[in-house]
């Protein structure tokens, strides 16, 4: 039977996920597979990413502050495109995505697979506690495969699903080998590094420790290729370094990497755009939440790998990433040169192969009451599902409906509510009794 594949993504900007979502695009149509799009971006966005897909439908309005008929309007359209395209399977990327794109498949009776990208993917900030209780309790234990990028991610699914997974597969990021090719290098290397990121504020944060290093040594330069909501920020730390405008250089969004990095011998990045450069064989500096900017080596690639190549408990790195980087000489920097190690670990088609995109079967599953639910008179057309306590009070007893459980229930609404208050502390004790009461029940 021919296989057709409808992809949901809420967005298309120029990162990690859409770099993922594009590698598989390339290898499904490779395998012979349709691929229909179902994105909130317009197909300028589509054309600019490189996607390759059979059918599009731009403009979806995916938003997570939703509206019982934005819902609707949301799964009735993915429902019509199902039906009209001869979709056989839905794959669901987050965030706002998931819940309409799993729900119209729930209701054209096929299978769906939902994609983690990483423990944000799980975290409140991405949907809000009402969804938050949505994801934890129909949507992860719906689907019938859930795919995330490592085993860190996995661990995260499991323990956060308020019912048991049907399935689990873990599909590591990779990176496209034949596009991120080895360029001539030269050692000493030269005296400019390329920054690949976003400038969003956490991104700008581990940013500004490679700056300090930069501005302390004679005749280094870095160039930054991203652009985000914190570019302000991260100018005025260059200034306050005391880095002059010939020595650090803003370019902006850049769509040709590839290209771009044959002007440089170093990179600094992390996630996807680090496996970029260290297929390209560039000396890699990773920027990573935890630790100061590093040379990676070879060993640091595979402790990088099991986090998603994000740095998370890579443990405190000390020393002068820059001074190193002046003294090394050719026999030391084959220690730093990751290109053999991407090929045997990293590399996009062999990882996707190595899947193989098992057959799936329908089950139907209790999201099925979502459906049903959204068909009741409860909310206000116009008002927020999230916002409206009786909506809440038919949803949790939907999601717990038998007898004995309802003080379960009860403090899982007060679990909401604390969850919106953004008080950490009280959240964490809540989960805490959450889990209690989840064992108890």
């Amino acid at each position: 039977m021919d296989r057709t594949i409808l992809i949901s993504v809420a967005n298309l900007n120029h990162g990690g996920l859409e770099t993922r979502i594009a590698g598989e695009l390339r290898y499904l149509r490779s395998r012979g597979y349709k691929i229909i799009l179902a994105t909130a971006s317009e197909k300028a966005a589509a054309d600019e990413l490189g996607l390759a897909y059979d059918h599009a439908v731009f403009g979806v309005p995916f938003d997570k502050a939703l509206t019982p008929d934005r819902l609707r309007e949301m799964v009735l359209l993915l429902s019509d495109t199902i039906q009209e395209r001869g979709v056989t399977e839905v794959w669901a990327h987050p965030f706002p995505s998931i819940l309409p794109a799993v729900l119209a498949a729930e209701r054209q009776g096929i299978p769906r697979r939902v994609f983690l990208h990483g423990p944000l993917s799980l975290a409140e900030q991405g949907y809000g506690a009402l969804w938050m209780l949505v994801l934890r309790q129909f949507i992860l234990p719906a689907a019938e495969e859930v795919v995330v990028v490592s085993e860190e991610v996995r661990e995260v699914a499991a323990a956060a699903a308020l019912s048991p997974l049907k399935r689990v597969s873990v599909v590591m990021n990779g990176v496209n080998t034949e596009v991120f090719q080895p360029q001539p290098a030269s050692l000493p290397p030269r005296k400019r590094i390329l920054v690949v990121s976003r400038l969003d504020r956490p991104r700008v944060k581990v940013i500004m420790p490679l700056l300090k290093a930069v501005a302390a040594h004679e005749g280094w330069g870095v160039d930054i290729a991203g652009d985000g909501t914190a570019r302000t920020q991260l100018e005025r730390a260059a200034r306050m370094y005391g880095l002059t405008p010939d020595r650090v250089d803003l370019l902006g969004v850049r769509h040709d990497i590839a290209e771009l990095h044959g002007d440089y011998d170093i990179v600094a990045a992390n996630g996807r755009a680090f496996l970029e450069a260290a297929s390209g064989n560039k000396l890699c500096i990773h920027l990573g939440p935890e630790a100061s900017p590093f040379l990676v080596s070879k060993a640091d690639f595979e402790a990088l790998r099991t986090c998603n190549y994000s740095g998370r408990d890579i443990g405190e790195r000390t020393g002068d990433v820059i001074a190193l980087l002046e003294r090394m000489t050719d026999s030391e920097a084959q220690t730093y040169r990751l290109r053999d190690v991407v090929i045997a670990g990293a590399d996009e088609r062999r990882i996707l192969e190595s899947w193989g995109v098992p057959d799936l079967s329908f089950v139907s599953s209790p999201v099925a009451g979502l459906l049903a639910l959204l068909e009741e008179d409860v909310v206000p057309a116009d008002v927020s599902i999230s916002n409206h306590p009786g909506f809440l009070t038919r949803m949790r007893r939907l999601a717990w409906p038998a007898p004995g459980k309802l003080a379960f229930q009860d403090f899982y609404i007060d679990f909401l509510e604390i969850s919106r208050s953004n008080l950490n502390d009280r959240t964490w004790r809540a989960e805490q009794k959450l889990r209690q009461l989840q064992r108890e029940a």
